[in-house]
């Protein structure tokens, strides 16, 4: 109980964490086995952003933003994972900083945007499938009233 707690607590610092570390993870197989999809690193950044989002709006407080939680996310981790990335093509490669700060600003071009708008659109539905559940209840209160009226 404690962890979930803890989750909770801390749900969007983990999903930044969670979005860089799994696109970091994706940037580094490509680089391996999918050199092609390595300059890009848009793929990567849409799988990292997906879940890292995901997870920080299923762990969320009720009072917690949720459009805010999933652009938080979003922006944040794209920010940190092109950091990551960049370092570790700074160590691969022996770039001197004036390249590392360049290939940091090519990944910013494409992690920031694609952080940005899976958070919203993940975000946009987690609140319209809470919209709807409020709905749903509404409506079985205003059947029970209508019921109690004719009577």
């Amino acid at each position: 109980m404690k962890l979930i707690q803890y989750f909770k607590e801390r749900n969007v610092q983990l999903g930044i964490v969670i979005f860089a570390i799994i696109t970091f993870i994706a940037y580094v197989v490509s680089f391996r086995y999918l050199p092609y999809l390595y300059l890009v690193a848009d793929v990567q950044f849409l799988i990292g952003a997906t879940i890292g989002v995901i997870f920080a709006l299923q762990k969320r407080d009720p009072d917690q933003s949720i459009l805010k939680c999933g652009i938080i996310v979003g922006i944040v981790g794209g920010i940190l994972s092109s950091l990551i990335m960049s370092l570790y093509d700074l160590l691969i490669y022996m770039m001197v900083f004036i390249d590392f700060f360049s290939w940091f600003g090519f990944l910013l071009t494409s992690g920031i945007p694609i952080g940005l708008i899976i958070g919203a659109l993940i975000s946009a539905y987690y609140m319209f499938k809470e919209l709807k559940g409020e709905k749903e209840e509404d409506d079985v209160d205003e059947d029970l009233f209508k019921d109690l009226i004719e009577k």
